[in-house]
């Protein structure tokens, strides 16, 4: 009994501290100087956008670009702590908005990645010091996976910031799915790299999923249980959900 406990008591401190070690590990790299996104080579990838975020909901969906910077110091921006905005559910427009400081010496091309793949519409716009539009994207699931500005299952904009300096970040985002709103930056490079190890995962997630519908399947073929019946339609409905989460869906479907 004593050894039985010993062991239990292990296996709950291992398990405790793989996933708090998983957790400091997957968690994005937040770096900021008084609110502003700081884009440099030097530091580790990805950096968050997220808490240098401010928001303002717009609830009749009405407002443009344009508006927005006409406005921008009357209307009623809010702040949040969350490294990944999340707001629930919601049919509200929602924009956000921030800077971001290019340091010398920094890569100039670089990915802004939108990482909830099921979001309806995303719209960016990068405007410089002179005030003009100096890049601006539109992705979403509205948008067909062959007009993405790249073959990514997430939202990967690329861009491309020829001087040094800061430029203001406007976001306009609906959804009719979760809020989610986890904005990063990337080397393009580092990128690239986790994409691929992300997808793998993802497939051999996916592939064990479909094994073990064809298993039982099989068994039920066997044994006329419906009980496999019923637990292969299961797992076949969390693999499309899943799926779905991951953008693959998205991408075949």
């Amino acid at each position: 009994m004593q050894r039985h406990r010993g062991f239990s008591k292990f296996w709950s401190v291992f398990v405790q501290g793989a996933v708090f070690a998983g957790v400091l590990c997957l968690a994005p790299n937040v770096f900021a100087n008084d609110g502003v996104i700081i884009l440099d080579k030097d530091l580790p990838q990805p950096i968050s956008a997220g808490r240098q975020l401010s928001y303002y909901i717009d609830d009749q969906g009405s407002l443009t670009l344009d508006d927005v910077r006409s406005q921008n110091e009357t209307l009623e921006w809010q702040t949040h702590d969350m490294n990944v905005p999340n707001f629930g559910f919601s049919s509200s427009i929602y924009w956000f908005r921030g800077e971001a400081e290019i340091r010398p010496g920094a890569p100039k091309t670089w990915y802004l990645v939108q990482d909830w793949p099921i979001i309806y519409t995303v719209d960016v716009f990068l405007i410089g010091a002179d005030g003009e539009i100096i890049h601006e994207a539109h992705v979403g699931t509205n948008v067909p996976f062959s007009e993405r500005p790249t073959a990514s299952r997430r939202f990967v904009m690329p861009i491309e910031l020829t001087e040094s300096g800061r430029v203001k970040l406007f976001v306009r985002v609906a959804s009719a799915n979760s809020m989610q709103v986890p904005l990063f930056f990337w080397e393009p490079g580092a990128y690239n790299a986790h994409d691929r190890l992300r997808q793998s995962l993802e497939g051999i997630f996916l592939g064990i999923l479909i094994i073990m519908v064809l298993y039982n399947l099989l068994v039920y073929l066997v044994t006329h249980d419906m009980t496999y019946a019923w637990l292969a339609g299961f797992i076949t409905a969390f693999g499309i959900l899943q799926a779905d989460f991951f953008g693959t869906a998205i991408e075949y479907l």
